[in-house]
């Protein structure tokens, strides 16, 4: 990270799940990071791995979170990779659903092709990680797409991303770096690329990934069933890492009210998708009456456009209805204001 000052407060990121409305959390993070370096010139100004400690996330906030931290990619970059990508992979596989074709939870159908997505993911890093700087302090193997989750320099921005284990629906973090307080039987051997899939193998849009390790076959879901809000587990993460240091954390998320209902052979999990969309919210309420004290103290904030989640999760074709609605919500007086302290109190 650019600024290693230990004595300074600690800066934390969480980004919600949330598909094509993660274009929404990064116009967010764009206005902030403008404000951040409106006092910095030229080779002084910084990108969200230089300035956070920690950025985490589930499903398109943990795919958004591999790219800002550990693939240290620009907020523009991001933006720009982020609506690429999103045309490609909402594309639908079949022209309906068969509603008479019975499955499991965790077996529904995907909407989309998973290889296109896998495809898309493996062709951002390569991009990427092809930049000399990018891995100066790591082991640079010859196929890109093999560097590991693991590997980066101790003092580099944390990153984890949240999933689900398909065998028990167990929440799983596959983490960038060694989290000695916590058991962790999964992120040492897990390729980047491999990361990204797992947490945004969002159940009846993508088909579950599946991989080996050791012999042993290994199935994983969208995260979004068990931390589609991800900022208790950001929080937790960071006292492991660093204990009580003072803490300013920053959770964005990408809507606050259910999807339309699904059909076809995923229609009987719309209530499990309405739970998450109510779940990510009071997960906010709970935080923030938990950790009065941070939010008091002006230590905590949560920007989040409402009415968002009323656009379909794959509804690439609604980019420009995003930008504008979250273009509208920063321009609130009361956003304006509270991201302006969010600033001054990242300083």
């Amino acid at each position: 990270m650019g600024d290693n000052d230990v004595n300074r407060r600690l800066r934390l990121l969480s980004l919600d799940g949330g598909g094509i409305r993660g274009l929404s959390s990064l116009i967010v993070l764009s206005d902030f990071m403008k404000r951040v370096n409106r006092s910095r010139l030229g080779e002084d100004q910084i990108e969200p791995w230089q300035f956070f400690d920690l950025i985490g996330g589930t499903s398109t906030g943990g795919l958004l979170a591999m790219m800002l931290g550990r693939l240290r990619m620009s907020v523009e970059e991001c933006l720009s990779c982020w609506a690429d990508l999103s045309k490609k992979i909402f594309q639908p596989k079949r022209s309906k659903y068969n509603p008479l074709k019975a499955v499991s939870f965790l077996k529904a159908d995907g909407r989309f092709d998973a290889e296109i997505l896998e495809a898309g993911i493996k062709d951002i890093i390569r991009k990427k990680l092809s930049q000399p700087y990018i891995l100066a302090n790591e082991k640079i193997p010859t196929n890109l797409e093999e560097v590991l989750l693991w590997g980066q320099a101790e003092d580099s921005c944390k990153v984890f991303v949240c999933a689900v284990k398909g065998e028990d629906t167990r929440a799983v973090f596959l983490r960038s770096y060694d989290n000695q307080n916590q058991s962790d039987h999964y992120s040492a051997d897990f390729k980047i690329w491999e990361a990204c899939r797992a947490t945004s193998a969002a159940t009846t849009f993508f088909d579950p990934f599946e991989r080996t390790s050791q012999g042993v076959r290994q199935m994983f879901v969208d995260g979004a069933f068990a931390y589609n809000n991800s900022v208790s587990r950001v929080f937790q993460e960071a006292i492991d890492l660093w204990g009580d240091r003072e803490t300013l954390l920053i959770s964005i998320g990408t809507g606050n009210k259910p999807d339309s209902p699904m059909v076809g052979s995923v229609k009987t999990l719309f209530k499990k998708i309405v739970d998450i969309v109510l779940a990510t919210e009071m997960e906010d309420r709970e935080f923030q009456e938990n950790h009065s004290t941070l939010v008091e103290a002006g230590l905590f904030y949560r920007f989040n456009v409402p009415g968002m989640a009323q656009v379909g999760i794959e509804k690439y074709e609604k980019l420009g209805e995003i930008s504008a609605v979250t273009k509208s919500y920063l321009s609130e007086p009361d956003t304006n204001r509270r991201m302006k302290l969010c600033v001054e109190k990242s300083s």
